[in-house]
């Protein structure tokens, strides 16, 4: 069981965020309710889209400190585990898209264990090496 959770730990925290947020909406008012959508989606988008997708992955944008603070702190509430993995995917995903080897290739997993980030088992990126490419900026 406890392999379970840490094999699962960012979906289950996922699934913890979407059943309290459908709690808070039959206990706080509407228009608490939308104002937190929307702050959510916009930090959400500008988070990933933006910082986690463009500036840390592909390193399309040189940005100062703070907005890497500011940028690594949003993305952690999205749940999405480290950067380094993320970015490690994320750039496998570019390398081998519709390929064997794509490691959220919808046409190989399925839609539901891609939307969920349910991975083949034999993916395992090589943190070290992602770690040093984005140093490099590479």
């Amino acid at each position: 069981m406890i392999k379970f959770f840490k094999k699962y730990k960012h979906q289950l925290l996922s699934f913890l965020a979407h059943i309290s947020m459908l709690i808070m909406f039959l206990v706080l008012p509407l228009w608490l309710w939308i104002a937190g959508l929307i702050l959510g989606w916009i930090s959400a988008n500008l988070s990933h889209s933006l910082y986690i997708h463009r500036i840390y992955s592909h390193k399309q944008f040189n940005v100062y400190k703070w907005v890497h603070i500011v940028g690594l702190f949003l993305f952690s509430g999205l749940s999405f585990g480290s950067p380094i993995v993320y970015a490690a995917v994320h750039l496998n995903h570019h390398k081998y898209s519709g390929k064997s080897g794509d490691p959220h290739d919808p046409n190989q997993l399925g839609w539901l264990r891609t939307w969920f980030s349910i991975w083949n088992e034999d993916f395992r990126p090589d943190r070290r090496f992602y770690a040093r490419a984005i140093k490099k900026g590479g």
